[in-house]
């Protein structure tokens, strides 16, 4: 049995054997990897039936009803249900709280989608509690993928939420004209050792979704999308694609290239791994520095940098 990580979407390809909801979770994931997601749904829904229903309950009920929930739940995120995807996740984070990290991330994506940014931090941090366990190593040992794929995603997306939140607490005091603050946030988001993840959610070398406002979305990455090569290496499906994203994590602040076939036509898009806000948290930074700031928020010398504060954008 191999377990399989998409990004932040986790699901498990398929089961072999006779086991009790093994056929209708295989057809489910068939689906899913079709793009059929509702015919998913039914199928991991069936499963379900059957493996409740079965007074046995084999060594690998908790498994595959964890990776039904799961895969419901991700099937309902590409259907746009969000409702349903994040009860999903949560029923799925229930049924195996040791192996949580999965849907918490889903969850977190969920909650950041929406702008709820203290949330989705909430939820990476206890992903990052659960894969620092040492438990974790043994859960994953039969991972399809490299060891710290995972582990590698939930650092860079906590990263990630955690300088949202202080750029948003930085922009607050900076309008105030609170120049210490301004300074002390300034110096705590620039000092910070950022990791990469790059916004692709994919069940394939196809980009089926590109997280709004992340670095995918910012350099130019497209649904649809099939990527040829990450970084000079070659991809050709889920497991060699999102190593090789994974193999992105200690590359902030550099230049890769993504090889890509759009419309039939073969591209390379050059992607800086870095985010926007903080280059406008050194501007602000520069302006109390440098006395452009006067003591309500207001900028002297008819400095309109005020008007170029552009936050990533989260409503869909």
């Amino acid at each position: 049995m191999k377990k399989y990580s998409v990004v932040s979407l986790f699901f498990i390809l398929f089961f072999p054997g006779c086991m009790t909801g093994v056929n209708n979770f295989n057809n489910g994931t068939k689906y899913l990897q079709n793009h059929q997601y509702e015919m998913g749904i039914n199928e991991y829904k069936a499963s379900l039936d059957e493996i409740h229903n079965d007074p046995t309950k084999s060594i690998f009920f908790q498994t595959l009803e964890f990776s039904c929930y799961n895969n419901i739940a991700i099937c309902y995120f590409f259907l746009s249900d969000y409702k349903s995807s994040y009860d999903y996740y949560i029923k799925s984070a229930e049924s195996w709280p040791e192996r949580a990290y999965y849907p918490y991330l889903g969850v977190a994506l969920l909650e950041y989608m929406y702008g709820n940014i203290n949330a989705a931090y909430n939820y990476t941090n206890k992903a990052y509690a659960l894969v620092n366990k040492k438990e974790y190593s043994q859960l994953e040992r039969e991972s399809a993928f490299n060891a710290d794929t995972l582990k590698k995603r939930v650092y860079a997306l906590r990263d990630f939420y955690n300088m949202l939140l202080l750029y948003s607490e930085l922009k607050q005091e900076y309008y105030k004209g609170n120049k210490s603050k301004v300074k002390q946030l300034a110096k705590k988001i620039l000092s910070q050792n950022y990791h990469v993840d790059i916004g692709i959610e994919s069940v394939s070398n196809y980009v089926d979704y590109v997280t709004p406002g992340s670095i995918a979305d910012m350099n130019g990455i497209l649904i649809g999308d099939q990527i040829k090569s990450i970084n000079n290496k070659a991809v050709n499906d889920l497991i060699s694609t999102n190593n090789e994203l994974s193999n992105l994590y200690d590359k902030f602040d550099s230049a890769i290239d993504i090889r890509i076939i759009r419309n039939n036509r073969d591209m390379t898009i050059s992607c800086r791994l870095y985010y926007p806000e903080l280059e406008q948290t050194k501007k602000m930074l520069s302006n109390v520095e440098n006395g452009k700031l006067n003591v309500n928020g207001s900028m002297t010398n008819n400095s309109t940098f005020g008007n170029e504060l552009n936050d990533h954008q989260f409503a869909l």
